[in-house]
This record gives structure tokens, C-alpha cells and sequence, in this order.
């Protein structure tokens, strides 16, 4: 992914997903940006509209590491499946 880029400024798609989130979601639900992510590299993520934009924020449920790093994505597979794995073992022993 190539960055930061900004394609359409006016962000027609995303602003509908924001809006649809609105109407759809409690109004209690903190959303402190606009940013709607449809897909994530590094420290970049894109829009539906093809804009790319600088993450660089660091609060809750963002990624810290940047977003899709193979060593973090491989931990969390091999993890994964040794938790399926686990559960696989305790329901065949019943």
C-alpha cells in the first residue's frame, strides 16, 4: 500500500458508513473518528474511497506493532490453532 494518498477528499463511501453508523449504532458508543479502515499495512490504513491514511494514534484496539506484521500474524495463527486444537481434544474426550 502506498501512502499517504488522499484520492477523494469528499470520502462518498466512507461518509455513508459513518452515517449508517450512526443510525445503527447506540448513541453511548464512543466514535472520536471518522475513519472508516477497509484494509491496513504498517502504519497506513485505507478507506473504502482509496484514501490512505497515517495511523499513528495509541489508545484502545489500535494496533500498536502497525498492521499486518508476519511475526505478529504468525503468533497469533500458531495461537490460534493450538486454542482450536485444545478445544478439538476436550469434546473428543467428552
Amino acid at each position: 500500500m502506498k501512502g499517504p494518498v488522499i484520492s477523494d477528499p469528499a470520502r462518498p463511501k466512507a461518509n455513508a458508513i459513518v452515517q449508517r453508523h450512526k443510525q445503527m449504532i447506540m448513541a453511548s458508543t464512543m466514535v472520536p473518528h471518522t475513519i472508516v479502515g477497509e484494509c491496513a499495512e504498517g502504519t497506513l490504513v485505507s478507506d473504502p474511497d482509496g484514501n490512505a491514511h497515517l495511523n499513528f494514534s495509541s489508545a484502545v484496539a489500535v494496533m500498536n506493532v502497525g498492521y499486518n506484521h508476519p511475526d505478529v500474524r504468525k503468533a497469533i495463527l500458531d495461537q490460534g490453532i493450538c486454542i482450536l486444537e485444545g478445544a478439538a481434544d476436550k469434546m473428543a474426550a467428552g
